[in-house]
């Protein structure tokens, strides 16, 4: 999968999570367009949130997306902007209609709201045992606190899974039963096919889990993201020292395989013109070692990228600069979960708060 499209996949499902109305109506669906919004207004004016702050402690990987700078950046525009058109269009397929219904419900602009999304994922053997890892996204932006749940629960609609839906928005088919609780002091609603999770803190933040104690941390924002070196770029991904059994694994038959055994984190993120990272490890002579095997790598880079790559370490620290095509960028850096192709390295292999 092309990480540029999935970026963008994963922005527009975290905002638009909910997409899917039980096939059976309800007594009174009628008149439900012509009180849209009443639910939104009775729950007062709108707050900003910050996604990052509700980062739970113990992430093995963090995923960062800052909105409006991803939108601004002329590589994504066109991507954003059609998933945008079909996200919000009312006269679109069935699952596109009851996105638009529900942004309209819970007074939501999917430009200008959002400003952030951040997600959290751990315990990445369980993909091995065939089953998720632990998971939490967090949508940030200037919201009504509760008026998006309220929207959710008047309508019926069902909560997907989002790691399940990358690609698409939403499929036809019966609703699942879905369960109000309350967590943390707000509502949440639980999807019972598929174990997720959805509510609105009480800064108006989207959260979306798997895991309850996890989804529960998220509730609440706090300082733990300040112990994450997450990428500054429009769109990264932070691997944790908790995670380096996912780097080990990735750097396997690779010239940084004894690296891994001092990986202490690192991050990697992209603008329009550059793929930039940087990783801490326990021992200098490690730092050296990825940057000689970098400088190995770009050998068989095609032309242009090796020329104006930068790779610089200081003491423990290795810090890399690559520019990347934006057709290449896809090939370079995939998601968890996706493989890509990669001149010495095996295929990216998944591996607790």
């Amino acid at each position: 999968m092309n990480l540029r499209r999935s970026i963008c996949c994963l922005a527009l499902l975290a905002l638009g999570v909910a997409c899917k109305k039980k096939d059976a109506p309800q007594a009174g669906a009628e008149a439900a367009p012509s009180t849209s919004t009443t639910v939104a207004a009775a729950l007062g004016a709108k707050q900003q949130s910050h996604g990052r702050a509700h980062l739970p402690e113990g992430c093995d990987l963090v995923v960062t997306v800052d909105w409006q700078r991803l939108r601004a950046m002329k590589s994504m525009k066109a991507d954003i902007e059609a998933g945008l058109t079909d996200l919000m269009d009312p006269n679109g397929r069935d699952a596109a209609k009851k996105v638009a219904e529900f942004l309209e419900k819970a007074d939501i602009d999917p430009r200008k709201d959002p400003s952030d999304v951040a997600v959290c994922l751990w315990r990445f053997e369980q993909f091995e045992q065939g089953s998720s890892p632990g998971f939490v996204a967090i949508v940030g932006g200037n919201f009504r606190p509760g008026a998006a749940i309220d929207a959710l629960d008047t309508v019926s609609e069902r909560i997907r899974a989002v790691v399940q839906q990358v690609g698409a928005l939403g499929t036809d088919g019966p609703s699942a039963e879905v369960e109000r609780l309350e967590i943390g002091g707000v509502k949440a609603l639980l999807d019972k096919d598929t174990g997720m999770l959805i509510a609105q803190a009480k800064d108006g933040a989207f959260v979306v889990g798997n895991d309850r104690e996890g989804f529960e941390k998220a509730l609440t924002p706090g300082s733990a993201h300040t112990t994450y070196t997450l990428s500054p770029e429009p769109a990264g991904l932070a691997l944790t020292k908790s995670g380096a059994p996912l780097f080990a694994r990735s750097a396997v038959g690779s010239p940084f395989a004894a690296a891994a055994t001092s990986f202490e984190g690192g991050h990697v993120g992209f603008d329009d013109e550059t793929l930039r990272l940087q990783a801490r490890f326990g021992e200098a002579k490690h730092a050296e070692l990825l940057k000689k095997g970098m400088e190995s790598l770009l050998t068989s880079a095609p032309p242009g990228i090796a020329e104006g790559a930068k790779i610089e370490v200081q003491d423990k620290i290795v810090s890399i600069e690559v520019p990347v095509p934006e057709d290449a960028m896809g090939s370079v850096l995939p998601l968890p979960g996706t493989v890509a192709p990669r001149p010495t390295f095996s295929p990216l292999a998944p591996g607790k708060p």
